[in-house]
């Protein structure tokens, strides 16, 4: 398992192979698996890929920071969910996440204490804040998904996650 602190980058970068049967986990943060290595007119290669074994977890969900202050009030804020990004150059690689496998962008909730403004001074109001899920862009020229894609908003007023695939052209 590999966990950076909340809003840090995990890059896999390879010319040929990256095979993933573990947790990368970047809370509120950003997961790049890249295949990089391509020189312009190379034929489809069916050993470059990224290879998402059952058991591996690609996690970037959001993350909430709080803490009590000396008056016992909650105070924090309430990161939005992740990106996870897997890439490959033109038409050369292909992405299997097998059956098991999951991407997750989703979005946490917290309860903070809000302060709210009055005549009378400020007070505090606990509510619970809902976070917005991140994005999973998927930008490769062979796909099978098998495994999950998770991208939920943390609550009622918070905006769910984005999913999008590309296939890279050759200009």
């Amino acid at each position: 398992q590999v966990r950076t602190d909340p809003g840090g980058t995990i890059a896999l970068k390879a010319g040929s192979q990256i095979s993933l049967f573990g947790t990368l986990e970047a809370p509120a943060g950003k997961i790049l698996l890249d295949i990089e290595s391509y020189t312009l007119g190379e034929p489809f290669e069916p050993n470059r890929f990224v290879w998402l074994g059952g058991n591996s977890r690609l996690l970037a969900q959001g993350f909430a920071r709080t803490q009590a202050n000396n008056q016992g009030l909650i105070q924090g804020e309430v990161l939005r969910g992740g990106e996870i990004n897997v890439n490959a150059p033109l038409q050369v690689a292909y992405l299997v996440a097998e059956a098991g496998s999951v991407m997750d962008v989703s979005g946490v909730s917290a309860t903070l204490d809000i302060p709210q403004q009055s005549n009378a001074g400020v007070s505090y109001r606990r509510d619970t804040i809902a976070g917005d899920a991140g994005v999973v862009n998927l930008a490769m020229s062979n796909m099978l998904l098998d495994g999950t894609l998770k991208g939920a908003a943390a609550g009622e007023h918070a905006r769910g996650g984005s999913l999008i695939l590309s296939t890279p052209v050759m200009v």
